[in-house]
């Protein structure tokens, strides 16, 4: 059931656009007029990470870009196509299905003159959000331009009492409406100086809680990995909780899960097994209970959607793209000096 749900809000992107333009008050199509407008020039060569249905990838052709837009989403790409047919710009514009952390598998460096991205940033866990911006370094030519437009916490306490009063109804909506909604990023400006780039410009819209960020490199990647968070098995309330929505609730959404990304298990080294799972929370968690105090290992949490294995690898939403992506993002080949995956 929970992978025919997932299916079918792939197969019915127009309630996505219609939720995430209730959640912006209708404010992203002048955000993406805006980037159009202002921050393309005929002749770029455009990488858009997260092109969804294709909307602002078509404007961009449309002006005179050679775009390649880039998106997870078999569903939304299929909308996207049927916008670039209809356009009449198959030779402008150029749709891929992938994982935004395998780009520099697909792309060599300095491929693009600017590189754009809508409410997708904000959509990917921390760990691949700052790996995805250093592959943005490596993949924009010389005086190339990094364009993220996104939704992010004013700053102010005046400011993020309004914007939460006015968020909460409006997610709350949305989801009941359309099974859609957005994160809000925190700390876009720290992130983007750790991959090398400099913020030239900041654009706000909707009372400072939707912006565009323009930034250039101007340094080197700060690439030391972080310190990886350690799992152990406790028993508390919220467990408890969980457990008892996952068991018997499963098949409503949203689904209890863990961020994906590497995470350690007792007190693993560079010769420590790896295993690799899901990141419903259920599964993580009943991997951590087998194994806590009886193995030194390293847990790797790819993305299934919050769904089980089973539904997930049945349903597409576990895959080797997924596993691909972790492995990349999580940079667990300077963690150990093997190969093997459990």
């Amino acid at each position: 059931m929970a992978t025919v749900f997932m299916k079918w809000l792939e197969t019915s992107p127009d309630k996505y656009d219609r939720g995430i333009r209730w959640l912006t008050l209708n404010q992203l199509p002048k955000l993406k007029a805006r980037i159009v407008e202002q921050l393309i020039h005929p002749g770029d060569r455009v990488l858009e990470i997260g092109c969804g249905t294709g909307t602002l990838a078509v404007m961009m052709a449309q002006h005179g870009a050679i775009v390649t837009g880039v998106d997870e989403s078999a569903g939304m790409l299929a909308q996207a196509r049927e916008k670039v047919s209809e356009a009449g710009l198959n030779d402008r514009l150029t749709l891929v299905e992938m994982e935004a952390g395998t780009l520099t598998d697909h792309f060599p460096p300095h491929s693009f003159d600017a590189i754009i991205s809508t409410l997708a940033f904000s959509e990917l866990p921390d760990a691949e959000r700052r790996f995805v911006l250093a592959e943005c370094a490596t993949l924009l030519a010389p005086g190339g331009r990094l364009v993220i437009g996104d939704e992010i916490v004013p700053p102010g306490a005046p400011a993020k009492l309004g914007y939460y009063a006015v968020r909460l109804p409006l997610v709350l909506i949305t989801w009941l409406l359309t099974r859609a909604s957005t994160t809000p990023l925190r700390r876009l400006p720290q992130e983007l100086a750790a991959a090398g780039f400099a913020v030239t410009e900041t654009v706000s819209f909707l009372a400072g809680s939707l912006a565009i960020f323009e930034a250039r490199i101007v340094a080197e990647s700060d690439s030391r990995p972080e310190t990886i968070p350690r799992l152990r098995h406790r028993i508390t309330l919220r467990a408890l909780l969980i457990d008892a929505w996952a068991l018997f609730f499963r098949i409503i959404p949203p689904y209890p899960k863990i961020r994906p990304g590497l995470y350690a298990i007792g007190a693993p080294d560079d010769h420590a097994p790896v295993l690799v799972t899901g990141n419903f929370d259920l599964t993580v968690r009943r991997v951590v209970r087998a194994l806590d105090g009886v193995a030194d290992v390293w847990l790797l949490v790819a993305d299934s959607a919050g769904i089980n294995v089973w539904c997930a690898a049945g349903g597409g939403f576990f895959t080797a793209e997924k596993i691909i992506a972790v492995l990349k993002t999580s940079r667990l080949a300077e963690i150990v000096n093997h190969h093997a995956l459990i």
